[in-house]
């Protein structure tokens, strides 16, 4: 058990070093008065080695930027392996901690959806607390579809076709086309992850012919949700697909 959280803890060290490392030759490259990029010609019209760059230093941040992306797809797909095993542990640790407390106190405030992902989560869920205003007004960036029965999703509360504004770190500003979503998940098996998402508000018939011909604020309801990475009985540890918004919706 321990062995293989090391190894976790070792692994995401390392990924987090080299995507560190893999910006830092981005930002070398992509950035300036006259950069050199990712790719093209180390020559110029004539043949000849370029002038307005170290022709010699770019290659070899070249080489060294797909070096380190090998490693880095490398240790993610050591670490997607590793998972199961990992969520294992992190449950068998969990429970030989809460051995003196058998049946914890379920804290009052906490939602049906908390409580549920609290029973077989390692990491106490918080409570939810009030949406900031600044997470109100973010552009949505995933949309979540195909909610499986029985899931993380659904003890989240998650429903299909909430648009997504938060997840955990990730905004609509950061998603990275979804990465981000991939490694916080990755990052949190058996942790709570506090998600933003707008849902249709229930409109009654009269409100709903109103609002038929413009986009307000009283057409969605916010929600913040608390989703679990972890097990279940079908694939996966979230039970629910989630698709990028290619463009705002409204």
């Amino acid at each position: 058990m321990v062995a293989i959280l090391d190894e976790y803890e070792r692994l995401t060290a390392e990924k987090s070093k080299l995507e560190a490392e893999i910006a830092a030759i981005v930002e070398e490259l992509t950035s300036g008065d006259n950069p050199a990029g990712l790719k093209g010609a180390l020559v110029d019209a004539d043949g000849f080695p370029r002038g307005d760059i170290d022709v010699y230093r770019v290659r070899h941040q070249r080489h060294a930027f797909a070096t380190k992306q090998y490693d880095h797809k490398t240790v993610m797909q050591r670490i997607e392996q590793i998972l199961p095993q990992v969520f294992e542990a992190k449950m068998a640790k969990a429970k030989t901690a809460s051995s003196g407390d058998a049946n914890p106190p379920t804290p009052p405030e906490a939602t049906p959806a908390v409580v549920a992902a609290k029973e077989s989560a390692p990491v106490a869920a918080i409570a939810p607390r009030e949406i900031d205003a600044a997470d109100k007004a973010k552009s949505p960036f995933a949309v979540v579809e195909n909610v499986q029965s029985d899931s993380p999703a659904e003890w989240a509360d998650l429903h299909a076709a909430d648009q997504v504004l938060v997840f955990g770190t990730a905004d609509a500003t950061n998603h990275r086309n979804l990465e981000a979503i991939k490694e916080i998940v990755l990052r949190n098996i058996g942790s709570p992850i506090r998600v933003v998402v707008r849902r249709r508000s229930r409109l009654r018939p009269q409100e709903a012919a109103a609002a038929a011909d413009q986009t307000t604020t009283a057409e969605w309801e916010f929600h913040e949700l608390l989703l679990t990475p972890q097990q279940w009985s079908g694939p996966g540890v979230l039970g629910c697909l989630l698709m990028p918004i290619q463009e705002s919706r409204p």
